[in-house]
């Protein structure tokens, strides 16, 4: 049996499995557009940020070897399947608290939430939804506490299934 709840992951491996069997050629390729994709996509953030040479930031992520480790091993799919979920949850919540859309809001829960069903390691997030808060302004509002609530909620319950997941399955 599954030793993680991580369905998405799981059901990504599975339907790989359908798909190329025991060629690994496809799983490697498939962790090598997730991590160009992931790469991109800090690039993207890092513009949304303002920071300058955002470029550079994407490229470093692209070729640091911490990174591109995950890309090497089929096993760690779950790494680069979880990476483009959070990064545009991360955009998405920064146009949220820049236009109040409750649509970038949901679109941003939601892109969490399917991160989370990849690797629930990604469980800080709500963590640095409230440093984002803190950088822009020095101080984070009780609105935006209210805003991360939902995000809080998701981590945790997603954390506990993972931790029964673990001690009922993997340590059983």
């Amino acid at each position: 049996g599954m030793l993680d709840y991580f369905p998405l992951k799981s059901s990504l491996q599975w339907l790989q499995w359908r798909w190329w069997g025991e060629r690994t050629t496809g799983y490697h390729a498939t962790s090598i557009a997730l991590h160009l994709l992931g790469a991109l996509l800090v690039w993207r953030l890092f513009a949304q940020l303002g920071m300058r040479w955002a470029w550079l930031g994407g490229l470093l992520f692209a070729v640091h070897p911490l990174a591109v480790e995950s890309v090497a091993w089929i096993a760690e799919l779950k790494n680069v399947l979880s990476l483009p979920p959070l990064l545009l949850a991360a955009s998405c919540y920064i146009q949220f608290s820049r236009t109040g859309s409750r649509v970038s809001y949901g679109a941003a829960l939601g892109l969490f939430l399917a991160a989370m069903l990849c690797k629930t390691s990604v469980a800080m997030f709500p963590v640095t939804l409230l440093l984002y808060s803190w950088w822009l302004r020095g101080r984070v509002e009780l609105r935006e506490v209210r805003a991360t609530v939902p995000f809080f909620g998701v981590a945790l319950v997603l954390g506990l299934v993972t931790v029964w997941f673990q001690s009922e399955r993997a340590i059983a």
